[in-house]
């Protein structure tokens, strides 16, 4: 199981992770720790850029924090976020990412 941190905190070990994209190829990470980041872009900045009109010219980050509160309606967005462990799956085809409060200290996580 795939745990997708809010907080920046991560109890996994490495995996292969794509962020999927709707009109591009998926961010590919190979060695992803939990914090959000695929190829080098934040996935929160990454989430406010796709669904924020005018979203590319806020600060970075303004962007992250605004995502974060985004991801929370991630079901209710345009391009909400997608994660995959298979880079071949298609945004279109692929379920969105859901969210989940209840872990061992009651932080938010993502399961995929």
């Amino acid at each position: 199981m795939i745990h997708f941190s809010l907080n920046g905190c991560s109890t996994i070990q490495t995996k292969f992770v794509c962020l999927l994209q709707p009109y591009n190829e998926p961010l590919i990470e190979a060695n992803y720790r939990g914090f959000a980041m695929f190829n080098g872009i934040d996935a929160f900045v990454w989430l406010t850029q796709m669904n924020v009109q005018g979203g590319s010219e806020l600060d970075p980050l303004i962007q992250h924090r605004l995502g974060k509160e985004l991801f929370l309606y991630n079901k209710l967005l345009r391009f909400p976020l997608k994660l995959s462990t298979n880079p071949d799956d298609l945004y279109d085809d692929s379920e969105p990412t859901s969210y989940a409060k209840k872990t061992a200290k009651e932080m938010p996580y993502v399961y995929i």
